[in-house]
């Protein structure tokens, strides 16, 4: 029975970590789309800036949660 016990608690945390791995794909994914869209809006506008682009690129640096 510890021998199955075991397993299925491995089998959960391999579940949960993917799971956590698509949710954080998923929330990048959103963000990148988000800032195209603003981006987009302003262009559409005839609004975008240099200032905008530098903003976006401060954005996207690693570790800028």
């Amino acid at each position: 029975i510890g021998f199955r016990i075991g397993t299925r608690i491995n089998v959960d945390v391999l579940n949960a970590e993917q799971q956590l791995y698509a949710a954080q794909r998923d929330w990048y994914k959103a963000r990148a789309e988000t800032l195209m869209q603003g981006l987009r809006l302003k262009a559409a506008n005839a609004t975008l800036a240099e200032a905008d682009l530098k903003t976006i690129d401060d954005l996207l640096e690693p570790g800028s949660l």
